[in-house]
């Protein structure tokens, strides 16, 4: 899957269509820069999770993009032991819930344990 014009605009950096989306690819370009994943294994879990999400059928967007950017970031923190399956599925619960409670054009706020 390849990076379109919607995501690079400038061929140098990224867009980001969401705040989530800047702290995210923030994340992993200090945990590559800082030594916590060598480059070329976040390339080849991004990479796998691009090709899955082709696999898949999903379009070639931004969206998918920053998903498999989310999946792949997920998938090296609980290698890394940062986090626990049971941490991620909660969180993703805790959101869901938010976002349903949460009045149309109004920001969803997560309560942190």
């Amino acid at each position: 899957m390849s990076q379109s014009n919607e995501i690079l605009r400038d061929g140098q950096r990224p867009s980001f269509n969401e705040p989530w989306q800047a702290e995210a690819y923030a994340l992993v370009q200090v945990l590559i820069e800082t030594g916590r994943i060598p480059p070329k294994e976040w390339a080849a879990l991004f990479g796998n999770a691009l090709r899955d999400a082709a696999v898949d059928g999903k379009p070639d967007n931004s969206e998918t993009y920053y998903a498999a950017l989310a999946k792949a970031l997920e998938h090296v923190l609980v290698v890394a032991g940062l986090v626990q399956d049971a941490e991620v599925e909660q969180r993703t619960d805790d959101w869901r819930a938010a976002y349903h409670r949460t009045p149309h054009g109004k920001p969803v706020k997560l309560e942190m344990p």
